[in-house]
């Protein structure tokens, strides 16, 4: 039902979104410090950066957790 509703979106200027559901598998309670975190670039946008911002691209990334590594590329 959500994923229909943010398929069906658009904008008054015509802007489409478009949606898919992500059936992947991933790991939970994966712990990521304040100092690792703080190291992914993002470029906060304006209106509510805390919320809605742009991760940037970079050389692959490797983030070690308790319960393991996370490849970020």
């Amino acid at each position: 039902m959500i994923l229909e509703l943010i398929a069906a979106t658009r904008t008054r200027s015509g802007l489409r979104v478009q949606a898919e559901l992500d059936q992947g598998s991933y790991p939970l309670g994966v712990k990521v410090s304040d100092r690792e975190l703080a190291a992914v670039p993002l470029r906060r946008h304006d209106w509510h950066g805390e919320w809605n911002y742009t991760v940037l691209p970079t050389a692959a990334v490797t983030v070690q957790g308790s319960v393991g590594a996370l490849r970020l590329a």
